[in-house]
C-alpha cells in the first residue's frame, strides 16, 4: 500500500530510509512545540492553547504535504515573526494579541491570493501548451473553452418544469447582476481580471500564439520578486539568524533577483530577442521596479524612527531594546539600554536605514545590472552552438550559476565594504578562499567556453557545415541538400 501510494522505488527510496527520514526531521524540528508557547505567552497568549495550536498547526501541514502533494517536506510554525509579534508589535507597540493576530491572518489571505493565484495560472498556461503540443493544434484550447462556456451556460439553465421556483430566480437574479455590472463596467472587469483564478480566454489563446505572455511585463515580474524579497528579508531577521547577519544583508535581495530575472529573460533570448535589440531597457525597466520595492520598507523605517526619536526616545528606545534582545535570545529582567546610551538615535538611523538605502540604490542596481547582461550576452553566444542542440540547456545553467558564484563570492563581498567598512574591517579566510576560487574559476571558465565556442559555434548539427548566420527561431541550415532546422527543439509541435 505504501508503495502504491508514495511511489516510493520511482522516487529511489525505501520504507526504512523515509521513517529515518521522518524521525530525523521530527527530532530536528521539536523544539517549535516548546519554544514558541513561551514566547507568545510573553504576550499575553494562553500558553496550553499555543501548545495545542503549534501542534495541530504542525501535523495538518506535514500531512496536507505528504498525502496530497506527496513530497517529504514538513510543516510547522517559524521562528522569528514569533518573537517579534510578542516583544515589538505587542509589548513594544502597544498593541493587543488579538489585533496583532488579525493583522497576521489578513497579510497572509493577501499574499495567498496574490502568489498562489498566479502560481494557478502560469500553471493553466502550461497545461494548455501541454496539450497543444500532444494533439499536434493550437486550436483544440479554443474549441475546449468553446465547449467549457457551452456546458456552464447549460448547467445554468433551468430544468424543465422549475422555472419560476426559489433557486431558479436566485440564478437569474444573479446573472443579471453579473452581466450588469462585471460586465459592463471596465473597472469592475479589470477587478474580476485580476481576482481570478484562471486566466481570461483571450489571454490564454495569446499565450500559445506568444508564449512570453505566460511570464508577465517587467513590472509584473519586478514587482512580484521585490515583494518576495521584502518578504524573505523579514524572515531571515528572526530570532535564530538576526545576530548571523550583518549589514546591509544584500545576499537575499541581490541573488533572488538575479535568478529570477535571468529565468524571465531566458525565454526571451530564445525567442530571438537580444540585449542590444532592446531587452537592456527591459532590464534597466525591472531593476528600477525591483528597487524601488526594496527601498520601500527602509523609507517607513525613516519615518518611523524619525517620529519615535521625536515623540518618546526613551520609550521606543527601550521598545527596539526588547526587540534586539529577543532576536538575539538575550532575554531577561535586568537588561542594560543600548538605544540611547550606546548607540544614539542618529547612530541607528545611518547605519541601519540610510547607508543601506545608499546601497540598494546605488551600487545594488549597477551590479545586477552588469551581472544580467554578462548572462544574456553568454546565452545569445551559445544559441548559435546550433551542433550542440537541445545540450545548450545544460549550458544556460552553468552560465546562470558561473555568474551567480560571481556575484556571491566576489561583486558582494567587494560591494559590502563600500559603504560598510566599519563592519567588515578584515578578510575572513573562508573571504579569500572564496574570492580565489571564483576568480580561478571565471579563467578556466572563459578559456572552455572559448574552445566550445571554436567546436560547436555555429555549425550545423545534421551535416556539420558551417553557418555563417546568427540564431532567430524558425532558422534552417542553408547549405543544400541539408535544410534542417536549426534547434528545432525550441519550436513547438503546433
Amino acid at each position: 500500500m505504501l508503495e502504491r501510494t508514495f511511489q516510493l522505488s520511482a522516487h529511489g527510496t525505501t520504507v526504512r530510509t523515509e521513517l529515518l527520514a521522518g524521525l530525523t526531521t521530527f527530532l530536528t524540528m521539536a523544539y517549535i512545540i516548546f519554544v514558541n508557547p513561551d514566547i507568545l505567552a510573553a504576550a499575553g497568549m494562553p500558553k496550553d492553547a499555543v501548545f495545542v495550536a503549534t501542534c495541530l498547526a504542525a501535523e495538518l501541514g506535514s500531512l496536507i504535504m505528504g498525502l496530497y502533494a506527496n513530497y517529504p517536506i514538513a510543516l510547522a510554525p517559524g521562528m522569528g515573526l514569533n518573537a517579534y509579534f510578542a516583544f515589538a508589535v505587542v509589548q513594544g507597540m502597544g498593541y493587543t494579541w488579538q489585533m496583532a493576530l488579525g493583522a497576521v491572518f489578513l497579510s497572509g489571505a493577501l499574499l495567498w491570493g496574490y502568489y498562489w493565484r498566479r502560481l494557478l495560472r502560469t500553471r493553466e498556461f502550461y497545461a494548455d501548451a501541454r496539450a497543444a503540443a500532444l494533439v499536434g493544434d493550437a486550436g483544440v484550447i479554443p474549441r475546449a473553452i468553446l465547449m467549457h462556456k457551452l456546458a456552464v451556460s447549460m448547467a445554468r439553465a433551468a430544468p424543465a418544469g422549475q422555472e419560476g421556483g426559489f433557486g431558479w430566480r436566485l440564478r437569474a437574479w444573479g446573472n443579471r447582476l453579473h452581466s450588469g455590472l462585471v460586465l459592463r463596467l471596465p473597472e469592475a472587469r479589470l477587478l474580476r481580471q485580476r481576482l481570478a483564478w484562471s486566466p481570461p480566454d483571450d489571454e490564454r489563446r495569446a499565450c500559445l500564439a506568444d508564449p512570453l505572455v505566460a511570464l508577465g511585463s517587467e513590472r509584473t515580474i519586478a514587482v512580484s520578486a521585490g515583494v518576495a524579497v521584502v518578504l524573505l528579508d523579514l524572515v531571515q531577521r528572526g530570532a535564530l539568524t538576526a545576530q548571523h547577519i550583518a549589514e546591509p544583508a544584500a545576499y537575499v535581495p541581490m541573488l533572488a533577483g538575479f535568478a529570477v530575472f535571468a529565468m524571465w529573460t531566458l525565454p526571451r533570448v530564445c525567442a530571438g530577442q537580444t540585449l542590444r535589440g532592446g531587452l537592456w531597457r527591459s532590464l534597466l525597466l525591472i531593476l528600477a521596479w525591483f528597487t524601488a520595492i526594496k527601498l520601500l520598507p527602509y523609507v517607513g523605517d525613516l519615518f518611523a524612527g524619525t517620529l519615535m526619536m521625536i515623540t518618546d526616545p526613551a520609550g521606543w528606545g527601550r521598545a527596539i531594546d526588547l526587540w534586539v534582545y529577543s532576536m538575539t535570545g538575550s532575554l531577561g529582567p535586568d537588561l542594560p539600554a543600548m538605544v540611547g546610551a550606546a548607540v544614539s538615535w542618529a547612530q541607528i538611523l545611518e547605519w541601519h536605514v540610510l547607508r543601506p538605502m545608499a546601497f540598494f540604490a546605488l551600487l545594488m542596481p549597477p551590479a545586477l545590472f552588469l551581472c544580467l547582461a554578462a548572462d544574456l550576452a553568454l546565452k545569445e553566444r551559445v544559441l548559435s552552438w546550433y551542433a550542440l542542440g537541445g545540450r545548450v540547456r545544460e549550458v544556460f545553467w552553468m552560465i546562470s550559476g558561473g555568474v551567480a558564484l560571481i556575484l556571491a563570492l566576489l561583486v558582494i563581498p567587494l560591494l559590502d565594504r563600500v559603504l560598510f567598512s566599519y563592519v567588515y574591517q578584515t578578510w575572513s579566510f573562508w573571504e579569500v578562499v572564496g574570492m580565489i576560487f571564483v576568480i580561478v574559476l571565471g579563467l578556466a571558465g572563459a578559456v572552455a567556453f572559448g574552445l566550445a565556442d571554436r567546436r560547436w559555434g555555429k555549425r550545423c548539427s545534421h551535416c556539420g557545415r558551417q553557418v555563417d548566420a546568427e540564431f532567430r527561431p524558425g532558422l534552417h541550415c542553408p547549405a543544400p541538400g541539408c535544410h534542417q532546422p536549426l534547434h528545432g527543439w525550441l519550436a513547438a509541435s503546433y
